[in-house]
């Protein structure tokens, strides 16, 4: 079989064309980058008790005992520990308190859904 070369001509017929074709394939590129990156990082993470310390700004002696009584996640094997530092990111956001506008409001509701019950 014989190496055929082939080859594509393209005719620009102005420069809105040129402009047009270039950023349909920078659009394209940039897609296809954001999805990749997207794809990357649902990927989870394992990090040791080091750098689980520098996520939570707590000392390495405060994440043994936190682990010690199983308020922090984690995993072990071995004698090691592993921390996702998507669980750690969640942990964080579990301990986030309501604002005293949210609390009036929730508060508001409840009251407004047991009126309309009785």
């Amino acid at each position: 079989m014989e190496n055929t070369k082939i080859e594509n001509t393209l005719v620009i017929e102005s420069t809105d064309n040129l402009k047009k074709l270039i950023i349909d394939c920078v659009t394209v590129c940039l897609k296809a980058h954001d999805s990749h990156r997207a794809n990357t990082s649902n990927q989870e993470e394992y990090i040791n008790i080091t750098e689980a310390a520098k996520v939570l700004s707590l000392s390495i002696h405060t994440i043994y005992g936190l682990v010690n009584k199983n308020i922090l996640p984690y995993n072990k094997r071995g004698r090691r520990l592993y921390f996702s530092r998507v669980e750690l990111t969640n942990w964080i956001k579990e301990g986030r308190r309501k604002t005293k506008v949210e609390l009036e409001e929730y508060f508001q509701n409840k009251f407004a859904k047991n009126k309309a019950k009785s």
